[in-house]
């Protein structure tokens, strides 16, 4: 009689054992996402606030397609009269940041934007060895796991 019991008291331990491994796994997760988040979050905040890139710098898909062989004349460089690119640079859109973000972490870097100014290429530094601390993280936990 009472080795049912001992077995009943086993197979319980382990199903709490593989329970408590698999909230460890899923709160491993949900903190690097939330660090992913609130790395492109810093990323967004801080290069949007600051930013510019050259007013000529407008996306190949908004163009018309004279605009983009060059036939018009006038260019994708040249802005309209009365347009609102009157300073030649406009602010980094969020998608701009995101991407330049997402970027810099993968360690890529194509060089369509960059820094500008000393104070951002500073920050881009620090962002750039969190971004990599966030993936080694994440990279770290998975080979720990993987070991067991």
């Amino acid at each position: 009689m009472a080795e049912p019991v001992k077995e009943t008291a086993v197979a319980e331990t382990l199903k709490d054992t593989a329970m408590a491994e698999a909230k460890d796994r899923l709160w491993r997760y949900v903190w690097t996402l939330l660090l992913f988040a609130a790395y492109l979050c810093a990323g967004v905040f801080f290069y949007t606030n600051v930013e510019t890139k050259p007013c000529g710098a407008t996306p190949l898909h908004t163009l018309a397609p004279d605009e983009v062989m060059g036939d018009s004349g006038s260019g994708p460089d040249v802005p309209p009269p009365g347009d609102a690119c009157q300073s030649r640079t406009v602010p980094w859109t969020a998608l701009d940041a995101i991407y330049f973000s997402v970027v810099t972490m993968s360690t890529v870097g194509y060089g369509d934007l960059s820094p500008a100014t000393w104070y951002s290429q500073l920050f881009t530094i620090f962002y750039l060895f969190s971004g990599i601390l966030v993936v080694s993280r994440e990279r770290r936990s998975r080979g720990s796991r993987r070991s067991r």
